[in-house]
């Protein structure tokens, strides 16, 4: 559906939008046209001039965390926040409204999320243990819930509520290591 013309141009309001009119042009003409953003005015067009270049993305988004590694990870910090024990299951307040409790990162979210990166944490980035870990960076890299980016995340220990510290494995698993007790 296509909304009043933002620029002098046929707008549409959305890409996927600029996408079903591209495909329809297509099929019923033959025509190829590439699909833009009309920057003053926020509408998307297409042109069939090939002078106009291609919308190249600026970055490309961090790999989805899938299915079976977000379970491993539940299961493996027993549906518990790691930082204070708190019981995860059924978190349905502010962006976690789909239920699912938030899984950080310990090193950056560009690389592939494997089971030794991911732990639990309870929050968001203004509420909880997330908050806090964004508040006391040095205290999160000390008992390794943060990781430098050249740090290989299975080598790393973490210091977890429930196990002391631990070592990840990649099969999303813990090791405990002997003599650390578990964090009071």
């Amino acid at each position: 559906m296509s909304r009043p013309r933002c620029c002098g141009k046929r707008s549409h309001p959305d890409e996927q939008a600029a996408q079903v009119a591209r495909a329809k042009l297509q099929a019923g003409t033959g025509r190829t046209a590439r699909i833009y953003r009309c920057h003053p005015a926020g509408g998307w067009h297409l042109t069939t001039r090939p002078d106009v270049p291609p919308i190249v993305p600026t970055q490309t988004p961090p790999p989805r965390i899938d299915r079976e590694t977000r379970r491993r990870v539940l299961v493996r910090d027993r549906h518990r926040c790691v930082v204070c024990g708190r019981d995860v299951t059924g978190n349905s307040t502010g962006p976690r409204a789909a239920g699912l409790p938030y899984v950080l990162h310990r090193r950056n979210r560009r690389l592939t999320p494997t089971p030794p990166n991911l732990v639990i944490v309870c929050g968001t980035g203004g509420t909880g243990c997330r908050a806090w870990l964004r508040a006391h960076r040095a205290e999160a890299f000390a008992a390794g819930l943060l990781i430098g980016t050249r740090d290989v995340a299975e080598q790393v220990p973490v210091v977890t509520h429930a196990d002391g510290w631990v070592l990840l494995t990649a099969d999303g698993g813990l090791r405990r290591i002997p003599g650390t007790g578990v964090a009071s």
